[in-house]
Formats: C-alpha cells, sequence, structure tokens
C-alpha cells in the first residue's frame, strides 16, 4: 500500500465515524435517549451521604417529601415514661452559644452557662456536630455534651 491509499483509507473511515456519529445523535428517538441517560445515571456511582452538606441533604430530602419529625426545634413530652424529649436540628455556622441558647429557650437548662462551661472545660467547644440530635430531660449535661460533640 502506498502512503497516499493509506491516507485516503484513514481519511474515509474518520468521514465515516463522524457520520454514524452525527446521524445518532441528531436522529436518536427521544424515549431511547431518555432510556440512555437513565441507563448513564444509574451507572454512574451514587455519591456518599458526607458528601452533601446539611442544606443540601436537606434540601434533597424536602423535594422527595420526606417527612421530617421536626423543622428546627421541638420538644415532645411523652406522658407515659414522664420524659421530655428534645430535637434540635444543628445548622452550620450555629455556635455553641447558639446550642446553649436552645437549651435555654427549651426549658432543659437555666442558664446558657450550665452548658457552656463544662463545653469549654472539655475543650469540646469546636467539636459540636450539624445535623439532628436528640436529648431527653434525663440525660447529665455530660451526655447532653457527648451527644452534640459525637459523630
Amino acid at each position: 500500500m502506498t502512503p497516499h491509499t493509506l491516507r485516503g483509507l484513514a481519511s474515509g473511515l474518520f468521514v465515516a465515524a463522524v457520520v454514524v456519529i452525527s446521524f445518532q445523535y441528531f436522529f436518536q428517538d427521544d424515549n431511547e435517549s431518555d432510556a440512555n441517560a437513565e441507563t448513564v445515571r444509574s451507572a454512574a456511582p451514587t455519591s456518599s451521604i458526607d458528601d452533601y452538606t446539611d442544606e443540601t441533604l436537606y434540601n434533597a430530602l424536602l423535594e422527595r417529601d420526606y417527612d421530617f419529625p421536626v423543622s428546627e426545634t421541638e420538644r415532645i413530652v411523652d406522658e407515659q415514661n414522664e420524659e421530655t424529649v428534645l430535637y434540635v436540628v444543628i445548622h452550620e455556622g450555629m455556635t455553641s452559644d447558639d446550642v446553649a441558647q436552645v437549651l435555654v429557650d427549651s426549658g432543659f437548662i437555666a442558664t446558657t452557662n450550665e452548658f457552656i462551661e463544662p463545653l469549654y472545660e472539655r475543650e469540646r467547644q469546636t467539636q459540636i456536630q450539624t445535623g439532628l440530635h436528640n436529648v431527653t430531660n434525663e440525660y447529665s449535661i455530660d451526655e447532653i455534651i457527648e451527644t452534640f460533640t459525637t459523630p
């Protein structure tokens, strides 16, 4: 084969490939395209829950009509067990003072210092975890700190 013939053959294969790909792209049936897109989506690796921020995860669950037990902070009294459960959503950016204020507002502690001082003594003030937490009126301050600072 001469170089001229070989070059002509390669050019012909290239043009044929471009024609086939463009034909497939422009004249593909819409249903087939949707099916292919769904196949690609399902074949793609799924993200870990750790890849989401609290806000994106919260919004994704809202889009799917997930029924959250609470919206922000909710106090639920179980009269049978004489127990009060406090559900708290800690958002990114909330400080330990904000969390202490939630506990005061809900009646779990009398002053913010009841939470802040032991938190600082244990040097855990920067370890408060975002997300939904629940504590009961049976919890000690140590248990509340542990609940809010353990991932």
